[in-house]
């Protein structure tokens, strides 16, 4: 099996043709958006313009094998009673 993970900044359809072209599976699950300036305001946009949610870290894999991925980090900590998120991307955890 051949496992890629990381912060790949790339969009669904950027994603299906490298999948394709390198016979490659995409892990992840539609709904999980782990870049999501509505959710997370790690980045101020410019007059507080809504900015599409997108899928840039992702889990790509190869092979006969089972991967199962979980989103972390997406929701706020407080430190000093202010809340704010460790960064503009919520994670990804992935388990074989």
């Amino acid at each position: 099996a051949f496992v890629v993970s990381g912060d790949l900044n790339v969009r669904d359809d950027e994603c299906e043709q490298i999948c394709e072209k390198y016979e490659l599976v995409d892990a992840g699950n539609a709904r999980d958006f782990t870049w999501s300036p509505v959710q997370n305001a790690y980045h101020v946009h410019p007059g507080g313009v809504a900015v599409k949610s997108h899928r840039f870290d992702r889990i790509l894999y190869q092979g006969a094998c089972c991967v199962e991925t979980f989103l972390v980090a997406n929701a706020k900590i407080y430190r000093d009673g202010k809340p704010f998120c460790l960064s503009d991307h919520f994670g990804l955890c992935w388990c074989l």
